[in-house]
Formats: C-alpha cells, sequence, structure tokens
C-alpha cells in the first residue's frame, strides 16, 4: 500500500472529523475520504472504556463567569449536612433544610428573581447552583482533574491521562473553574444545531475492515 494512501491519526482527531463531517451538505467539503481498513492501537480502551462517552461538536455559550462566581461563593459555605451526594451519578440533592438555607443566601446575594427558589424566573440560577454543588462535592483536584497553566484539565478516568482540550458539558467545567479561581471559559459548551452525537466505537463501522492490536 503506497505511503500517501495511508493516514494516521489519534482517535480523538478521527472521530471528530467524523462528527464535522457528518454536519456537510456537500462531499467536496468533508476531510475524510473513505477507507478500507483500520489498525487500531489500544482497542479495548477505545471500543469499551470509552465506549460509553458522547462525542459532540459543541460552540460558545454566553459569558455567564459572574453568576457562576456568585453561586460557587455560596455554595462553599454549605455543610454537608444539607445535602445527600450520590458517588455513582456524582449528582447532589438538597435537603429541605439545605434548600431554605441556599433559597436564604441566594436572596441576600441579590441572585433570585423570586423569594422562590424553584420559580421559572430562577431556572438559570438553580442550573449553576446544581452545577457549583456537583464541582464542589463530587469533582476531586487530582483525582477528577488538574490545574495546569491556569486551566482546568480533565484526567481520564479509565487512563488516568490528561485530556487537553476536552471540557465537562452543561456548564460543570464553568463550575469547576469557577471553584478553582481561574479563569472562566467559554469555547465548547453547547451543541451546534444538527451536531450528530455519538461515540468513538461508532465511528469505526465506516471501516470496511479494522484491524486491532
Amino acid at each position: 500500500m503506497p505511503i500517501s494512501a495511508t493516514s494516521h491519526m489519534a482517535r480523538t482527531a478521527s472521530s471528530a472529523d467524523y462528527l464535522r463531517d457528518n454536519m456537510k451538505h456537500d462531499r467536496s467539503q468533508m476531510v475524510q475520504r473513505p477507507f478500507n481498513f483500520a489498525i487500531v492501537d489500544e482497542v479495548d480502551s477505545i471500543l469499551i472504556d470509552e465506549a460509553r462517552t458522547p462525542l459532540i461538536i459543541s460552540g460558545p455559550t454566553d459569558d455567564k463567569s459572574d453568576l457562576y462566581i456568585a453561586v460557587d461563593a455560596v455554595v462553599k459555605q454549605l455543610d454537608p449536612q444539607y445535602y445527600d451526594a450520590d458517588e455513582k451519578t456524582k449528582n447532589i440533592t438538597l435537603t429541605e433544610e439545605g434548600v431554605d438555607l441556599i433559597e436564604r443566601q441566594l436572596l441576600e446575594a441579590g441572585l433570585l428573581e423570586t423569594d422562590n427558589l424553584y420559580d421559572v424566573e430562577n431556572t438559570q440560577v438553580v442550573h449553576h447552583l446544581d452545577q457549583a454543588l456537583r464541582a464542589n462535592v463530587m469533582f476531586k483536584r487530582d483525582t477528577d482533574y488538574i490545574v495546569k497553566d491556569d486551566k482546568v484539565v480533565i484526567i481520564d478516568e479509565f487512563t488516568g491521562r490528561m485530556m487537553d482540550g476536552r471540557r465537562w458539558s452543561n456548564g460543570l467545567h464553568q463550575a469547576v473553574e469557577a471553584k478553582e479561581g481561574v479563569r472562566i471559559g467559554y469555547r465548547k459548551t453547547r451543541p451546534w444545531p444538527r451536531s450528530p452525537i455519538r461515540t468513538i466505537s461508532a465511528c469505526i463501522p465506516s471501516w470496511r475492515d479494522d484491524r486491532t492490536v
């Protein structure tokens, strides 16, 4: 096989190109050509360990840095007795006393539109609150992520490797950045319209044959 007919690529680059190509309207705009064979290194990691991780093409969102920082300051004052933590799903549920306490603190901070936390006018604050609770309670520095060069870098839970450029979605990454006091970024947080959501393993069948190592 001629060298020019061989493509060497990282799994993340290949899957990102695959997603971008699926958003094109014309074949001439696509990056990847048809493949006949694939030799996949560390296939157990890619097709088993990471098979649950969705791949999303994302775009920017509005800058809400001040709100992330303000809600984080409130959450940092909350004692563990006011919430229940689910280690498996990494979700936090406030107790009734916790809701009352957080509601008062958010009102005092001027962050609520009404005096009821769960009124529709406060939907955005509730979302930021949920993510701030997860960031402060469930996501541990030097375990789930590290801080490097004033940035939060995710640690792959399966390999222990740094995942530079990868960000948690739905505002969680910004909440962790607010927790750590680093610059809050908004590069990749919201899926683009028509963006396909796949896993790495779903990209493999586009090749006619594959060989694993």
